[in-house]
């Protein structure tokens, strides 16, 4: 689901857009609740997803 969200967001898409493509789709989130604009928006920052730390 990241995955997706950042090829979205590559593609100029903001955070409401992506939010609402998303939600079409009926992607869930783990609690089976829609994405909102601030989940989208933690994926995003998210520094694990991005790249900047490391696991182990």
């Amino acid at each position: 689901m990241a995955q997706k969200i950042f090829q979205l967001a590559n593609q100029g898409y903001g955070y409401k857009k992506i939010t609402g493509i998303i939600n079409r789709k009926r992607y869930k989130t783990k609690k089976g609740n829609e994405f909102s604009i601030a989940t989208v928006k933690g994926i995003l920052d998210n520094p694990m997803y991005i790249g900047k730390l490391r696991f182990n």
